[in-house]
């Protein structure tokens, strides 16, 4: 039984690396200046979820914030652009997210979320 849930939790931190390595590269991809926001409700400490089921005292769903560019391919969660980006001052970059909430936010935003085991993967 320890066998199994050791490989257990390894193929599931493997798929999370995945999942995150995955994240990292829309976020380059996302340029603010031109991103698409939009907002749905999610996991506060997974919403992409990858990490699986939470237990229920760290169960919390809040209103999640993600960026897209303009393919709309993967979803990231604003946050995680603004990292990528310390050269845009705190200024420029409020203003770059009050354009991005006026562009279209009617977009579906797991149109390819399963792909990599999102939280709307079959």
């Amino acid at each position: 039984m320890k066998i199994r849930n050791r490989l257990n939790h390894a193929r599931t931190r493997l798929r999370v690396c995945r999942c995150k390595r995955q994240i990292r590269r829309a976020a380059r991809r996302i340029d603010p200046a031109t991103a698409e926001m939009a907002w749905w409700h999610a996991e506060t400490l997974d919403p992409y979820g990858i990490y699986g089921d939470l237990p229920p005292e760290l169960q919390s769903i809040g209103r999640e914030y993600f960026l897209a560019g303009p393919k709309r391919e993967w979803p990231v969660l604003v946050h995680e652009v603004r990292e990528l980006h310390p050269e845009i001052s705190d200024e420029e970059w409020s203003q770059l997210m009050k354009a991005a909430r006026k562009r279209d936010t009617s977009w579906d935003p797991f149109p390819n979320f399963h792909a990599w085991g999102g939280a709307h993967s079959s």
